[in-house]
């Protein structure tokens, strides 16, 4: 539980530290980056298959070189966090097992 926390925390950081970055970026990302969310009405297969789906589109935008090794990356690339929480909604109705 502690773990989850400390992941939810950095990601909260995250996001307010591009809320503040936001208004000062290039056009070209200002356009290109986005907080967004979408409240879906799914079934637990469905969801999985949501993140199967997501994680599908990801991996065709991998390149072939290392995150950490900017020496063979695009010239006009910048590195890039996806970041995505896909969770039921608590407030909601119980959770059927």
């Amino acid at each position: 539980m502690g773990y989850l926390n400390a992941v939810a925390t950095s990601y909260a950081g995250r996001m307010v530290e591009f809320g503040y970055r936001w208004p000062v970026l290039p056009s070209t990302w200002a356009r290109a980056a986005t907080m967004s969310d979408f409240q879906l009405r799914l079934t637990a297969a469905e969801s999985e298959r949501l993140l199967s789906e997501i994680a599908a589109v990801i991996a065709t935008y991998r390149r072939d070189d290392d995150v950490t090794d900017t020496s063979q990356s695009c010239a006009d690339a910048a590195l890039v966090v996806v970041q995505l929480q896909v969770m039921p909604q608590l407030n909601d109705a119980p959770l059927h097992p």
